[in-house]
């Protein structure tokens, strides 16, 4: 996790930007300077952004250095590509791009036009726009889909803003403001069986999920470092799926648990779109109803939407 820490040399402030990182049984931090003097909290999350290229230079040359290890998916080729990527992003997309703020917009619309054409909304990605940005609500819009245009992107700012670690109460709160005006019961698991279209796969019984729910949050603390970060947000994302804990809203929950954990991690966030909605639902259904928990065909399908949204942005 990356934070901000202020140290104080002759009653001067200092800011640094602050990353801790394991290699086997040792953990270096990695520090990055962003400023001196007062700063307020709002300056500050401009700077972190604007100089997280450094950090995780810094960071790529430290695990250059030990040979870092080869992950459990990702061949170390992709893992570094996705370093670069990162590093790339953060480059152009920070506070002191002009673009930024209209990059911002980009996003959130986009990301929320096509999460929710996954599902089913009939709503175009002008419409999304219009709803989003230009509060207006478009002819024969629904108001179920005005209500999940409009929760996504309140949705999308709260993991951006989100500090702590993973953990039920901020999925359930993520599910309450999916579902604001939608759903009775939204930001809690569900107490009835639940059923998906096209697939042999049922989920489980409504009765286990809170034991269910409480050991993919226990995987993933006991996990998170042994897995590259991708890995982490496709297997957590997937099983997450394969519980489907809530009655409605589940896989878009699922896709914002995957930018989070990227997020979390220095990696751009990304967009699956709609257009490649039959081969992402499918990967989900071939695992689900498999054996053998192999997260591999999932693992690079986020990889490549993750470098095809770079070059569609021109970050890369």
């Amino acid at each position: 996790m990356t934070i901000i820490v202020t140290k104080t040399r002759n009653n001067k402030k200092y800011h640094y930007l602050q990353k801790s990182v394991r290699i086997k049984e040792n953990i270096y931090t990695l520090n990055a300077f962003i400023g001196a003097g007062d700063i307020t909290e709002k300056e500050k999350n401009k700077l972190k952004i604007q100089f997280m290229p450094k950090l995780l230079e810094k960071e790529r040359e430290l695990l250059n250095r030990h040979n870092y290890k080869k992950y459990t998916y990702l061949t170390r080729k992709k893992a570094e590509t996705i370093e670069l990527v990162s590093k790339k992003y953060f480059e152009k997309i920070n506070p002191t791009n002009p673009a930024y703020n209209s990059y911002k917009e980009y996003f959130i619309t986009h990301l929320t036009y096509n999460s929710n054409a996954i599902e089913g909304s009939t709503l175009t990605l002008s419409n999304v726009d219009d709803v989003l940005n230009e509060n207006i609500i478009p002819k024969n819009t629904t108001k179920t889909e005005f209500y999940e245009a409009k929760n996504s992107k309140d949705a999308i700012k709260f993991i951006e803003n989100y500090v702590g670690d993973l953990n039920e109460q901020f999925i359930k709160q993520i599910h309450k403001i999916l579902m604001k005006d939608i759903l009775d019961n939204s930001g809690n698991y569900r107490n009835i069986q639940v059923y998906i279209r096209g697939t042999t796969f049922i989920p489980p019984n409504a009765k286990n999920i809170n034991v269910k729910m409480k050991n993919l949050i226990n995987w993933y603390h006991s996990n998170k470092k042994q897995y590259h970060p991708l890995e982490l947000a496709a297997i957590i994302h997937t099983d997450f799926e394969t519980i489907h804990p809530f009655i409605d809203g589940n896989g878009r929950v699922g896709r914002l648990l995957i930018n989070y954990i990227l997020l979390k991690n220095n990696i751009p966030q990304i967009i699956i779109e709609v257009k490649n909605r039959r081969k992402y639902l499918n990967l989900l259904k071939e695992f689900q109803t498999s054996k053998k928990n192999n997260y591999e065909n999932i693992i690079n399908f986020l990889y490549t939407t993750l470098t095809k949204n770079m070059k569609d942005q021109k970050i890369i």
